[in-house]
């Protein structure tokens, strides 16, 4: 599979192209090359299956990711004073999450 493709890719410093012809990178393990010509190259990647196959994510949704990813913990209003307030997000981007 795709995962599979970059993987080896990554291993071997080589990768198929479209034509399924070998492409030689530098020929050794950690190569960034030829794992970005794997990502990029491999057929389900070019011809996705499905219409919710690389989707975008929603706004809203991008924003909850990124205060989880940077650890965001709901400090207490008298501490701060202003918090960061999600609550009425709908009304300045006009999306909820999965209503898009």
């Amino acid at each position: 599979g795709y995962v599979k493709s970059v993987a080896q890719a990554f291993k071997r410093g080589t990768c198929m192209d479209e034509d399924g012809k070998m492409v030689l990178f530098s020929g050794r393990y950690g190569d960034i090359g030829a794992a970005t010509c794997a990502t990029l190259m491999h057929r389900e990647a070019r011809a996705p299956k499905g219409s919710t196959v690389g989707s975008l994510r929603e706004p809203v949704v991008k924003i909850a990711h990124l205060l989880r990813a940077m650890g965001y913990d709901t400090p207490k209003r008298e501490q701060y004073g202003t918090v960061i307030d999600i609550r009425n997000l709908n009304d300045a981007i006009n999306q909820w999450p999965h209503e898009s």
